[in-house]
């Protein structure tokens, strides 16, 4: 017996399609209903489903492409996939600063700048900022300029999370602050109701063996916070009754780059005398990872399946480091014979002013914090194969040389367009180029590139473009600045417009 063929294209998923094919086996189902009046009662039941099943179909496209990292573009999906790949995403971080004060008192009196003492700040926009000291520093009468290292944040003491823990396995607890600077979450555990033990944060509390008196930490997609206990077979279970209470920060991320002398007052007391002479730029604040360096991060990661053998493994293992943006390595083979050898880490950290650099025009040197490099060798040694050393400290490692380039564009414009408005996006579209995430090691733009961005433009009839610093030949091919591992970076961008039409009244 042959099998009856639907007659119906499942492929048909858009309104049009489906109301085609649903009208193609009416005539074949109802052939006396000839009727297709949009007025007709059961035309419109026609419409009806057929806008139904465009939505449904809609939404079945969007929830199937949530599980694939390439077409995946809620956070919430893709922090499942990191999840199910064992990646950690890298969190927001706290800018930090160093703020210089004096003590104006007279004899011999010692003043004292306690551990938390805040500091009162501001954004240029005025928004209120506080950072607090992360050590005590004391301060002799009439010393002046001495540095005090402090983070920007608030401190959260002692909030409870629980008065009574239920005692099952993967406990989980919300703290109640968004913002959260996940390295500095602290949990104390009253397990007899008086006498408290420091439990120890982990990366991943599925990897602590059992017993152990530790907990993770998971940042969720809507930026909540929350506190994972073990199952007894990975970490210990807070016992039933205890009392867990939590000590951490927030944070404003990349909010508290702020600039020089931007940290003007106290807002806790301090010693008598003691007054603030001046401050540095705040930097290394970041608002972790986006939904596209997370999709970067994770394609990386399956790149190396969480091993580095050969040169690409060990850039793509040391960008998954929390606060590198990009990095590059070279191999060193052993002089004196065998295998093994040594491998640099060139890595770039998340630098707020990028895009304008101070410096001098020839050269902007970028320092890599020594907490990244520590964070990169670390990583890296448990995973190198026997005999390759990881190098991060030489030359050129600690700190990297961005070379910057002048972008001159002249421009004419077609008689009736805006030149102020032309002027102003071709601005901003050649300062995309030398943005955070734009920039690699090794590479320059090219005047080809700022031709066509100046050509994208409408209105823009013709143009003349040069380039200019340390370095740059002028001509149209990349060109390399200086080693394979060095930047380039923005000097100046200087953009006029004639002809079109003048705002100017």
């Amino acid at each position: 017996m042959a099998i009856e063929r639907p007659g119906f294209d499942f492929a048909s998923r858009d309104y049009d399609n489906i109301k085609r094919d649903l009208l193609a086996r009416a005539e074949r189902s109802v052939p006396e209903w000839t009727d297709r009046d949009p007025s007709d009662f059961s035309m419109m039941m026609v419409d009806m489903w057929a806008y139904m099943g465009d939505i449904l179909h809609y939404y079945i496209d969007r929830a199937a492409g949530e599980a694939f990292i390439t077409t995946a573009t809620q956070r919430e999906s893709v922090l499942a996939l990191a999840n199910l790949f064992d990646y950690t995403p890298r969190n927001r971080t706290a800018a930090t600063a160093t703020v210089y004060v004096s003590n104006t008192s007279s004899g011999s009196a010692v003043g004292t700048v306690p551990t938390g003492t805040i500091f009162a700040a501001s954004t240029d926009d005025g928004t209120a900022l506080e950072f607090y000291s992360t050590s005590s520093v004391s301060v002799s009468a009439g010393q002046a300029n001495v540095p005090v290292t402090v983070r920007e944040g608030k401190k959260v003491t002692a909030e409870q999370l629980t008065t009574s823990a239920t005692g099952q396995v993967g406990q989980r607890y919300a703290l109640s602050k968004t913002n959260v600077l996940p390295t500095s979450v602290e949990i104390k555990v009253y397990e007899d109701g008086v006498n408290y033990l420091q439990w120890t944060r982990v990366d991943d509390i599925s990897l602590v063996a059992s017993g152990v008196n530790a907990f993770s930490v998971y940042v969720s997609a809507n930026n909540t916070t929350e506190v994972v206990f073990g199952n007894r077979l990975s970490g210990r279970v807070p016992p039933t009754g205890s009392t867990i209470v939590a000590t951490y920060n927030t944070t404003n991320g990349s909010t508290g780059n702020i600039g020089s002398n931007k940290i003007r007052s106290f807002k806790t007391a301090v010693s008598a005398g003691i007054t603030i002479a001046s401050s540095t730029a705040a930097s290394g604040g970041s608002d972790g990872e986006t939904v596209e360096s997370l999709k970067t991060s994770l394609k990386s990661l399956l790149k190396s399946q969480n091993r580095v053998v050969t040169i690409q493994d060990y850039v793509d293992t040391a960008q998954l480091v929390n606060g590198v943006e990009q990095a590059v390595a070279r191999y060193s083979a052993n002089t004196s014979g065998g295998g093994g050898g040594s491998v640099t880490i060139y890595a770039l950290p998340y630098v707020e002013n990028y895009e304008a650099p101070t410096g001098s025009s020839a050269s902007v040197t970028i320092a890599v914090p020594s907490g990244i490099r520590s964070a990169i060798k670390t990583k890296l040694d448990a995973l190198s194969m026997l005999g390759v050393t990881v190098d991060t400290t030489s030359a050129g490692a600690a700190t990297l040389t961005a070379y910057p380039r002048a972008v001159t564009v002249s421009v004419t414009a077609e008689p009736n367009y805006i030149a102020s408005s032309m002027q102003s996006l071709i601005e901003m579209l050649i300062k995309r180029l030398f943005t955070l995430n734009n920039v690699r090691f090794g590479q320059d733009i090219t005047l080809g590139q700022v031709y066509r961005l100046v050509h994208s433009v409408p209105g823009v009839q013709s143009s003349t473009v040069t380039i200019s610093g340390t370095g740059w030949t002028g001509a149209s091919e990349i060109q390399s600045p200086g080693t394979a591992f060095s930047l380039i970076c923005n000097n100046s961008i200087t953009v006029t417009v004639t002809g079109g039409i003048s705002t100017s009244a």
